[in-house]
């Protein structure tokens, strides 16, 4: 039997659906795409995705995907009787995790009985894999249970069913602001049956088999190291921020080349280990003599005359303003608010994004009516608001850019007065843009 779904879950999923799909185009800069085409693979499927922004990445898959995905819950958001009733209801299947079950043994056997039954249904599951989430970039260990629950399906069925796992590694440029970018990168789809031959003789290895090709798929999605390797993605992560400056933003382009830098450094570190020290110590250096100065990157690349930006931030400091000051609710009261909770920094975009839903249709909508009531005219409530959303937006861009401002200006001062440290600090990007990236990239 087909997966359906009722007429009333139906109209609360395209609801939420709509919201999120209008929110993430405000809260994202840009979103980027590659391999999208794997992503339209028909259900039954199930859906495997990294997991660094909690709610985020859960609404990202939905938006993304052309079905009605149900979710691979962890059991600790069923713990009270309200949530496990709207839960059990609402596209979310119950899992156990060591944290959830209080030193008792875990039990999923119904768990999986019901992601079967849902997959035979030709239904769509999304799993997060890692078991938990946690802000970094690189992917953790990969858990069983998605391969299991796969298997397990298959054998349910004689394995006629054409059960397909598609696999996404979300990149964020910044993950907990608004206005940055973020690169959605779409595997090819794992058949699920080329696993029967191994499952049949060893269900244990071809369990162990399908997670590490799954560990291998999503890896290559993500900008991954190891743990060990850290300092190399911190590496990896200021020379997107100078390269982005020098070369332009193409966040496709810039994620194949950030893996190569990768490779490179891993290898560099393991077999060439005074050049790859050279590497970082003229990069942290780099980033000390910024800091050091009160200056940034855009700063001492210096395009564009500084008058003239100048004079353009003085002509927008008005606008910028008047932008700000009527955007104060809507966009600064969800920073607020989680600035005053002090949680988890992985959990701080989700929720801005939720207050972002509720927040800035009411604000609006309160402004709206406070102009009318104003009697300017009929269309000044509507000229107003639109004229709001605008300016705010020109806003956020004109005070997040104005550290840049202030970096030229410095920059034009130690020219001045230290012009030693001046040519220095040119000199060390220099040996970055003209050096250090033909190094890591040929």
């Amino acid at each position: 039997m087909k997966f359906k779904i009722g007429i009333i879950l139906r109209a609360i999923y395209n609801t939420v659906w709509a919201i999120v799909w209008f929110t993430f185009g405000i809260f994202y800069k840009k979103q980027t795409r590659t391999g999208a085409q794997h992503f339209e693979t028909p259900a039954p499927c199930i859906i495997i995705g990294n997991h660094p922004n909690t709610l985020i990445d859960v609404l990202i898959i939905a938006k993304e995907k052309k079905a009605y995905v149900y979710f691979l819950a962890n059991a600790g958001l069923f713990s009270t009787k309200i949530s496990n009733w709207i839960l059990s209801r609402l596209y979310a299947i119950k899992i156990e995790r060591p944290k959830d079950v209080k030193g008792r043994r875990i039990d999923n056997a119904d768990s999986f009985k019901q992601s079967a039954a849902f997959l035979t249904r030709y239904g769509t599951l999304f799993i997060a894999a890692e078991g938990s989430s946690k802000l970094e970039r690189r992917l953790r260990k990969v858990k069983t249970g998605a391969a299991r629950i796969a298997l397990d399906t298959m054998q349910r069925n004689d394995w006629e069913l054409p059960l397909k796992i598609l696999t996404c590694g979300i990149t964020y440029e910044k993950p907990k602001l608004a206005g940055y970018d973020m690169v959605y990168n779409y595997g090819d789809p794992i058949d699920v049956k080329d696993y029967r031959e191994l499952y049949e003789q060893d269900t244990v290895k071809a369990v162990k088999k399908l997670t590490r090709d799954i560990q291998t798929k999503m890896q290559s999605l993500l900008l991954h190291t190891d743990p060990e390797d850290e300092d190399v993605d911190k590496t990896v992560q200021i020379l997107e921020h100078i390269h982005k400056n020098e070369f332009g933003n193409d966040h496709a382009a810039q994620f194949s080349i950030s893996k190569k830098w990768i490779t490179k450094l891993v290898d560099m570190k393991t077999h060439q280990h005074d050049a790859y020290n050279t590497i970082y110590t003229q990069v942290q250096d780099y980033c000390d003599m910024l800091k050091t100065n009160g200056l940034t990157d855009k700063a001492v690349q210096e395009k564009g005359s500084f008058f003239v930006q100048a004079i353009g931030r003085l002509f927008g400091f008005i606008p910028a303003v008047w932008g700000w000051l009527n955007n104060l609710i809507a966009f600064y009261l969800p920073d607020f608010i989680v600035s005053k909770t002090g949680m988890y920094p992985g959990y701080t975009a989700s929720i801005k994004l939720l207050l972002t839903v509720w927040i800035f249709p009411f604000t609006y909508w309160l402004q709206y009516k406070v102009v009318g009531m104003l009697d300017l005219g009929p269309w000044a409530p509507l000229i107003y608001i639109i004229s709001t959303i605008l300016l705010g937006f020109f806003a956020m861009w004109y005070f997040r850019t104005h550290k840049n401002l202030t970096g030229r200006w410095r920059l034009r001062r130690l020219k001045s007065n230290t012009p030693a440290v001046y040519e220095e600090v040119k000199k060390q990007r220099l040996t970055i843009t003209d050096h250090i990236f033909k190094q890591i990239t040929s």
